[in-house]
């Protein structure tokens, strides 16, 4: 059974599902807020706490895998060349000693490797955070069943509001913070976070994880699909980003006219 939470618009208890559906809807945005930080914090919790318990039990029971590799083969080579022969006892401590040098430098070169990954990914990241500031882009429902997205409109198969609702300009201003609205008028914009990963861009209030690959200093977005269900079934919808110049100036004028607004109230 799905988790419920309390809504601090209403008094009453919903699902994450609920608030998300209506997070575009000024009524319902706090309490969508609200929700996905107690949903965060919670997530954070359980992380920290499988956190401890995997640290205790490595602590209890864990060992290092090389110095076991190498302790075991020393074992064996002991064993197997006991003998009363000095000189041949000699050689063999002598390979044992060179293949404990070698499981050693290996395992060296494999901790070098992991590090130098770990930097590759973390500058790879940080350079695609760099392309994206002051960016703006448009997602858009390109496809609805693979068909394009306006003809099925036209033939009744998606819904009427699919463009209206669905599409979104964005515009990334930091290294976590983006703005977002929705491509019709002034509908509703606002600062939202987002998160750059090794193969996504993910911004909560969208709900979306969008691939992308960075090869020469270049930024490209792939499609993806997301599915939705109706009287008729289950919908496939492919989306896309694509760069929109006007997507900075278009939400600048909107932020702008919403906070002359809400001043004049």
């Amino acid at each position: 059974m799905a988790r419920k939470y309390a809504s601090s618009h209403s008094n009453s208890i919903h699902t994450y599902q609920f608030y998300k559906d209506r997070r575009y809807d000024p009524r319902w945005h706090q309490a969508f807020i609200e929700v996905r930080r107690q949903r965060r914090i919670e997530a954070l919790l359980f992380i920290g706490c499988a956190l401890i318990v995997f640290i205790v039990g490595i602590e209890f029971y864990g060992d290092n895998p090389i110095k076991n590799k190498i302790n075991t083969t020393i074992s064996h080579k002991i064993e197997s060349i006991k003998s009363p022969d000095t000189s041949q006892s000699q050689s063999s401590q002598a390979q044992i000693s060179s293949q404990a040098n070698n499981d050693t430098r290996n395992s060296e070169s494999q901790n070098d490797n992991a590090e130098n990954d770990s930097s590759s990914s973390t500058n790879s990241i940080e350079n695609v955070q760099q392309a994206l500031i002051n960016q703006g882009y448009r997602i858009i429902p390109l496809l609805y069943d693979g068909e394009d997205t306006d003809q099925a409109m036209r033939e009744n198969k998606a819904p009427q509001n699919l463009v209206h609702d669905g599409a979104q300009l964005l515009l990334f201003k930091e290294n976590d913070t983006v703005a977002v609205k929705g491509i019709s008028g002034d509908f509703y914009p606002h600062d939202e976070s987002y998160l750059v990963t090794e193969k996504t861009i993910s911004i909560d209030s969208i709900g979306i994880a969008i691939p992308y690959q960075f090869q020469q200093e270049k930024l490209a977005f792939q499609d993806w699909t997301t599915k939705a269900n109706d009287e008729n079934g289950e919908h496939t919808i492919t989306w896309r980003m694509e760069p929109y110049p006007d997507a900075a100036q278009l939400i600048q004028e909107a932020q702008a006219r919403q906070k002359a607004a809400n001043t004049s109230k």
